[in-house]
């Protein structure tokens, strides 16, 4: 898979952008407010096929582009 590194961009840019790779998995919602990231990310991690590559729960991160570098790293496996 194809990832979109979260530096330089802020997160409404990349999760729209990561959103596109993700059309085979579900329907990623539209990310409006920048501080919901987090019920973003739980919400692509609940499709079946993400959630078992095991990314790391975004609860307990407290930046996002550390976060989606994280899960980047994981789906890039896919």
């Amino acid at each position: 898979m194809t990832t979109i590194n979260p530096y330089g961009l802020n997160v409404q840019e990349w999760t729209d952008m990561t959103a596109l790779g993700l059309y085979n998995y579900g329907a990623a919602p539209v990310l409006l407010d920048p501080d919901n990231w987090r019920e973003w990310a739980l919400t692509v991690l609940g499709f079946p096929a993400i959630s078992d590559i095991n990314a790391p729960d975004p609860t307990s991160f407290e930046d996002w582009r550390e976060w989606a570098s994280r899960f980047n790293q994981l789906y890039s496996r896919l």
